[in-house]
């Protein structure tokens, strides 16, 4: 689809097919066919840096992240910024065919991948392009099979 739909403009239309073309035992339930439809992905993420506010679009993020329980953006150009979304927060809005959580601390974006190495135990490594080699992305062993078939979509 190329265009957002309204939650109430789809709910009037299955309603409506509902009603016409199907008997009562056997309607969809509206909630199933919802999710189905993925929200608006964010764009772009307002960052406060001192008095200053500053947008950062997504394609400008390399990777999302967790140090000492803050969240932050670590951008193409180097710099990191704070963020006051959850992991699970930022999972939700951006694009899952842009990004893919390779763990608990890390959202990875697919451009900023620059090398998968086999890692100990049936995990990967992962090299990010602007990253420093202090941040050790391994892909856990849960996510290993998903992130294979997301690299190789």
């Amino acid at each position: 689809m190329l265009k957002p739909i309204d939650p109430k403009e789809l709910k009037q239309a299955v309603d409506k097919y509902l009603s016409m073309h199907l008997q009562p035992e056997s309607q969809l339930n509206l909630e199933t066919v919802l999710k189905m439809f993925p929200g608006k992905r964010k764009e772009r993420f307002l960052i406060k840096v001192g008095e200053h506010f500053k947008s950062i679009p997504v394609t400008d993020i390399d990777c999302f992240f967790i140090e000492e329980r803050c969240t932050f953006i670590h951008s193409r150009i180097g710099k990191t910024y704070a963020l006051d979304y959850s992991l699970e927060k930022i999972e939700e809005l951006v694009d899952p065919d842009r990004f893919f959580r390779i763990n608990r601390n890390y959202i990875v974006n697919y451009s900023a991948i620059e090398d998968v190495v086999a890692y100990s135990s049936s995990r990967l490594k992962i090299k990010l392009s602007g990253l420093s080699e202090i941040h050790l992305l391994l892909v856990s062993r849960e996510r290993v099979n998903g992130f294979k078939e997301w690299m190789d979509r």
